[in-house]
Parts: structure tokens; C-alpha cells; sequence
């Protein structure tokens, strides 16, 4: 992955019963480094859509 690896920070998932075109995973994923230091503007968030 460029920028080094990454690890994952936060992820939320859905609940049972997710209707189509809800999101139903969301991630954050930053790198080890910027975790250390307190660096945020390069974490980078996923999403999923049903």
C-alpha cells in the first residue's frame, strides 16, 4: 500500500434488517505513524453500499 501499511482505526458494521442502497460497513484506516504522532489528515475511509 503506498505511504506504508496501514492499520484499521474504526469500522462500524449494520444491524440486521439493512435495507438495499444503505451503507452497512464503514472504515477508517490509518498509518502507524501518523497513529503515533497524532496525524490525522491521511486516514483514509471506506465505505459499503448494499
Amino acid at each position: 500500500m503506498p505511504g506504508g501499511p496501514r492499520r484499521l482505526q474504526l469500522q462500524l458494521e449494520s444491524e440486521a434488517g439493512t435495507e438495499w442502497a444503505e451503507i452497512v460497513n464503514v472504515a477508517f484506516w490509518i498509518r502507524d505513524e501518523d497513529l503515533q504522532s497524532g496525524e490525522l489528515r491521511h486516514v483514509r475511509r471506506f465505505y459499503e453500499v448494499t
